[in-house]
């Protein structure tokens, strides 16, 4: 045997008991890297569920906060809006009652303006019906007279 084959004899029964236990070595130390691998993907998950549901109800907090401000806000101008059309509405009725009553003011003195001249004019005709009467009669006298000179001539 020679130098190169107990050299190579020596190398392998000293490298390759020790490459064994290396190569043991290795594959518990993957082994303990998957589980601690998967150890911290676990507690990375937990953790970042944690955080979202966290996140969720900050969300949520702060919706239901901005809703409720929006309402607010919302109701704040309907009131200021309702007043606004409650007191155009009171000044349009307040002008439609004056104007209303100024009308009726008119009509009223307009009425008793004509029935001031429906008096007058009846007055006029009661008068005219007299005078029309006193026609009548003197017309009737002196058809009573023409026909008595007319019968004795």
């Amino acid at each position: 045997m020679g130098v190169y084959e107990n050299v190579k004899k020596a190398l392998q029964d000293i490298v390759a008991p020790e490459l064994q236990a290396l190569r043991v070595e290795i594959k518990r130390l993957d082994e303990k890297v998957d589980s601690l691998r998967e150890v911290e993907i676990k507690r990375l998950d937990e953790k970042i569920d944690s955080q979202s549901r966290a996140i969720n109800e900050k969300v949520d907090s702060l919706r239901e906060v901005e809703i409720k401000r929006l309402d607010e806000k919302i109701d704040s101008q309907s009131r200021a809006i309702n007043e606004k059309i409650d007191s155009y509405s009171r000044t349009s009725n307040d002008r439609i009652d004056s104007y209303s009553r100024t009308t009726n003011d008119k009509i009223d003195s307009l009425r008793n303006e004509i029935l001031s001249e429906i008096r007058r004019l009846d007055g006029r005709i009661d008068s005219l019906d007299s005078h029309l009467q006193t026609a009548i009669d003197i017309r009737e006298r002196l058809a009573k007279v023409e026909a008595r000179l007319t019968g004795n001539s």
